[in-house]
């Protein structure tokens, strides 16, 4: 079901921000788009700051085919407004239950 969003964002160009609560699914989906060759990335409670600030501006330089985050990230100060400084091509929820 993956392919759902996976395909129509690829073949709009740009950035497919990909909304997750599951962080496993979300490292999962992620190594399988990178072992394909795919730009992808997330942000997570799981990953340090560090990591995250080079995520946000890998997003922002467009560097990005893919961005998964948890829901929680749209709750983080700053967060929404970086992600309307490069607005992805497609949001997607996933399990959403």
């Amino acid at each position: 079901k993956s392919l759902c969003y996976q395909i129509p964002g690829l073949a709009r160009g740009g950035t497919t921000l990909v909304i997750s609560p599951l962080i496993a699914l979300m490292e999962d989906q992620t190594a399988k788009l990178q072992a394909m060759g795919l730009r992808a990335e997330r942000i997570h409670s799981g990953r340090s700051r560090e990591e995250s600030r080079a995520v946000c501006r890998a997003y922002l330089d467009g560097g990005l085919d893919f961005l998964a985050i948890a829901p929680e990230r749209l709750s983080v100060p700053g967060f929404p407004e970086m992600l309307a400084r490069r607005k992805p091509v497609l949001i997607a929820v996933d399990e959403a239950h």
